[in-house]
């Protein structure tokens, strides 16, 4: 039998990140899939464009644009947040590209044609993000980002039109990047040289060898002893009033529950227009996360055939579609959180914005 090196995928799902799998369909998937042609579209550019300053604007889209997709999975950790920096060097570039303005915006050579494929490129990414964004969150910053971008590329154009109509190498055009870029005095970041440490260094003992360890553990047993793990209503009310703007942002109608450790509701938020079945979905939801432990996306792996949890699908008191989490504080699980209004993915993702904030 002739061996198999793909196949994976082949029913029609994927996942992101260590999420369990989901349809190709899904607007994430789409807006992965449109960032990875936009940077394809620039290592085009870079192809015939020997540019050194553009080079180094390049490789800095490159990245940003690659972490803005490793973020749709994740689109709550600040790791993936593109910073004020990266989209004021992108407007400073279309500043110092407004001196090309009377140029058509129309190709006249293959350079300004990549770069105007380039531009549709990215304003196809920004509204596949904003998609994406609608239901699930995106990367802060992300859709600015993809927004000035377009716009930078479109200058870019206008630059190249300005080269002429020949298709000669467009490497000896500009090689040096000339007083293209210079005006606005554009910086990138620079790694800073590591700091020496002399030989003879050495650090001042202010405790006793053997000290630190009680003295810290004494520290951490009094601050933890103070702390009351558990979660009130004011807390509740609050993780409430945050999700509902969000759901709101993203165009759903939810209801959002709060129970404590014990799995007791706590508050149950009911959004006008939330289907009526949503309350019991939610509460179970909350319930299920708190008692178990783990997400409800999670237990819904758990309880397939031959799974760990395997049998509990049919427990009346629980509810096995994602949108449940477990609520935690300083590792010790403090009540559950459940929300109900779309599908178990969508629910699960306004779960995951709770948790960014709760944590």
């Amino acid at each position: 039998m002739e061996e198999k090196y793909f196949g994976k995928g082949n029913d029609g799902k994927s996942t992101l990140s260590s999420q369990f799998k989901i349809s190709k369909s899904d607007s994430r998937f789409s807006a992965i899939g449109v960032l990875d042609e936009l940077s394809a579209e620039v290592y085009l550019i870079l192809s015939i464009y020997k540019c050194e300053k553009f080079g180094r604007v390049a490789r800095e889209i490159l990245a940003v644009v690659d972490k803005i997709s490793n973020g749709i999975a994740s689109p709550r950790d600040s790791a993936f947040f593109v910073t004020e920096e990266e989209i004021s060097r992108v407007n400073r570039l279309i500043g110092v590209l407004m001196k090309f303005n009377e140029q058509s915006e129309k190709p006249l050579n293959e350079l300004a044609a990549r770069f105007n494929k380039a531009r549709t490129t990215a304003r196809k990414a920004e509204r596949e993000l904003v998609a994406a964004d609608l239901k699930y969150g995106s990367p802060k910053g992300a859709i600015e980002y993809l927004n000035g971008l377009s716009a930078l590329l479109k200058a870019e154009v206008k630059l190249a039109n300005s080269f002429g109509t020949q298709n000669a190498s467009f490497g000896m055009q500009n090689t040096s990047g000339g007083s293209i870029y210079e005006p606005a005095k554009i910086e990138f970041a620079k790694s800073e040289p590591a700091k020496t440490v002399p030989a003879d260094f050495k650090p001042a003992k202010t405790v006793p060898d053997g000290e630190t360890e009680k003295i810290v553990a004494s520290v951490i047993k009094k601050v933890m002893d103070k702390i009351d793990c558990s979660i009130g209503l004011d807390e509740a009310k609050k993780l409430t009033e945050i999700i509902e703007k969000e759901a709101e942002r993203r165009g759903k109608k939810a209801v959002i529950a709060v129970c404590n450790e014990q799995g007791n509701p706590i508050s149950v938020h009911v959004m006008d227009g939330a289907f009526l079945v949503s309350f019991d979905v939610a509460v179970k939801k909350a319930y299920t996360a708190a008692a178990l432990k783990m997400s409800t996306m999670e237990l819904s792996e758990l309880v397939k055939p031959n799974g760990t949890f395997y049998g509990l699908q049919n427990d009346e008191k629980l509810m096995i579609i994602g949108g449940g989490v477990p609520l935690k504080r300083n590792g010790k699980v403090v009540g559950g959180l459940g929300v109900s209004g779309g599908t178990g993915e969508e629910d699960h993702s306004l779960c995951e914005f709770a948790l960014s904030l709760f944590e």
